[in-house]
């Protein structure tokens, strides 16, 4: 956090993407899509929650308002108080566990936007890295962002709070997934606040990046982990060992799968270089 005196008041403000609220997140992803008018500005009233209450201003806002135009430019263009902002965000914080549009709640995975199953990482992971790779060819192309967060992001199950008391109760509160269901979704997203689809993709990027850093050896091969071919391969060379068949290897949450696979391919690597000793 960083900490700033104005006048006589002593505030802190996030320093990076992570120390961010959910609408601090949505706030400034907002600003960053419309292209805004005095952008800085605004930002420096986002990250001083300077905004208006209902029966009174803000006393942040009282004091920003006697201060000379000056100190308003300094905060606006320091480095450090705004400069992050436009730097890669590495936001590996899950601050998007569900949002609403129209009349439903959509929920994201249980604890961490990658608590998903192997074969929903293979289906996202390809989305992902085709819209990266759009963006990189210069002609972005929106859908494949949608069909990332409708992989993701599901209307909760029936029952949920019922369900909690049952034996075999599963914390993921997400509907199951289905071509139909998944369609209906990608169909509703395109509407969906620009705002929301920025931070969801912050949030995967920023998560992705970190799951990669955690398992070196089953993505130091992958580059940066969007070769889809690549994980289906891994997939099928990992079915029939200790999970299961093809069908039961998809299932198993990633975080499992990937910690057996570095394991597999970092001890394979220590027995090729002893027998190259």
């Amino acid at each position: 956090m960083n900490s700033l005196k104005i006048d006589n008041l002593e505030v802190s403000t996030a320093a990076s993407y992570n120390e961010l609220s959910r609408y601090q997140l949505l706030e400034l992803c907002k600003q960053l899509t419309v292209d805004a008018k005095d952008l800085r500005f605004k930002l420096v009233m986002i990250l001083l929650k300077a905004k208006r209450g209902w029966f009174k201003t803000p006393k942040v806002v009282k004091v920003l308002k006697t201060l000379p135009t000056g100190y308003m430019q300094y905060l606006a263009f320091d480095d450090a108080v705004t400069g992050w902002i436009f730097k890669p965000a590495q936001l590996s914080a899950y601050k998007l566990k569900d949002f609403k549009y129209w009349f439903t709640k959509y929920y994201g995975p249980a604890n961490d936007i990658l608590d998903i199953n192997v074969a929903e990482f293979i289906e996202v992971s390809m989305y992902y890295g085709a819209y990266m790779a759009s963006i990189k060819a210069d002609a972005v192309k929106p859908e494949l962002l949608d069909k990332m967060i409708a992989v993701l992001y599901r209307p909760g199950k029936w029952f949920y709070a019922i369900r909690k008391l049952l034996p075999n109760f599963e914390l993921d509160k997400r509907q199951r997934n289905n071509t139909y269901r998944f369609e209906k979704r990608c169909a509703a997203f395109r509407n969906l606040k620009p705002e929301i689809k920025l931070a969801i993709f912050l949030q995967f990027e920023g998560a992705m990046e970190k799951f990669a850093l955690d398992f070196p050896n089953a993505f130091g091969s992958q580059g940066e982990g969007n070769d889809t071919n690549g994980w289906i391969g891994l997939l099928m060379e990992m079915s029939n060992d200790i999970f299961g068949d093809y069908e039961k290897t998809q299932s198993v949450d990633i975080f499992t799968f990937f910690t057996k696979v570095d394991k597999n391919i970092k001890n394979a690597k220590d027995l090729k270089a002893k027998t190259e000793k």
